[in-house]
């Protein structure tokens, strides 16, 4: 080997040595500055404040927060010592259920929301992906309605998939024959401004059921009703009301766009089945996997 053949290699290991101490600097540095930084962190996306602790933020290795902590190039400039973020406040939250559980449920959002939610997860670099509406006879069950518990004035028909006043001016129920299905969907074919889809137990389901109202999407619960529209245009004739029970969460969907979380059951004492609550004229049937 020549003398300049030396030379080069010495220059190519000097080289890479500098490169060496100038990474380990770099390490130094951040993680000197994520050891500065407080121990609460405050968040203000889209001008909704998050507050979370600074080692939530740091519990996946390698997205956005480490840089914006570490680099030293982000500062919190915001009013009350806020790091600003562009992003969807609606759908954040599961980004920090995520970081805190290293859980991620996305199932109950809409198209939309699912696409903020995906916009800000690729911003954060946290590599996960949310997945597109599941079809919704994926779960689906037979169901019927139970014969043996339906209200005077109701009657049954397409071999008891379908469930229809007959006149009567009055509260009545219907009670389907699965408890605690995962999904089902009903077809909306009548409706009253009085006339509830849901889930209930057996006993008192009038007080203790989780209902929506098909005119306005008012959704009612065991508490009574809430003053919100869930989904404010309701449900008309031809409508498609899917119902979905999933770890504790009742959620429901319109023609397969997905509203999102409706109610959360903390106490399950009572199975819970699909439930028809209507005051006058009503008509809707069980869409059954073919």
């Amino acid at each position: 080997m020549s003398h300049d053949d030396d030379k080069d290699k010495s220059m190519e290991i000097q080289a890479v040595d500098a490169k060496i101490a100038s990474w380990e600097a770099l390490e130094r540095r951040v993680l000197e500055n994520i050891q500065a930084a407080p121990s609460i962190i405050t968040l203000d996306v889209g001008g909704t404040l998050f507050r979370t602790s600074k080692s939530t933020l740091l519990s996946v290795e390698g997205p956005y927060f480490h840089a914006m902590l570490g680099s030293g190039f982000w500062q919190s400039d915001g009013p009350n010592s806020t790091y600003f973020l562009d992003l969807d406040p609606l759908t954040f939250h599961h980004i920090m259920a995520f970081l805190r559980t290293g859980t991620f449920v996305s199932k109950v959002l809409n198209d939309w929301e699912k696409t903020q939610l995906q916009f800000s997860l690729d911003y954060l670099n946290i590599p996960l992906t949310v997945p597109t509406t599941e079809p919704a006879d994926e779960h689906l069950i037979a169901l019927t309605w139970d014969p043996s518990a339906v209200s005077p004035g109701l009657y049954l028909f397409q071999e008891n998939r379908g469930v229809q006043t007959s006149g009567t001016y009055g509260w009545m129920t219907a009670k389907g024959t699965v408890a605690n299905p995962p999904v089902f969907r009903v077809q909306v074919d009548t409706r009253t401004d009085d006339t509830f889809i849901g889930l209930a137990p057996a006993s008192n389901p009038e007080k203790a059921g989780y209902f929506i109202r098909l005119k306005n999407g008012q959704l009612s619960g065991p508490r009574g009703q809430m003053s919100n529209n869930y989904q404010a245009s309701g449900f008309a004739s031809s409508d498609i009301l899917t119902v979905r029970y999933e770890g504790g969460d009742i959620s429901f969907a319109k023609n397969d766009q997905e509203l999102g979380v409706a109610f959360t059951v903390e106490k399950q004492t009572e199975p819970l089945f699909p439930f028809m609550l209507t005051f006058a004229m009503a008509k809707v049937i069980f869409m059954n996997p073919l």
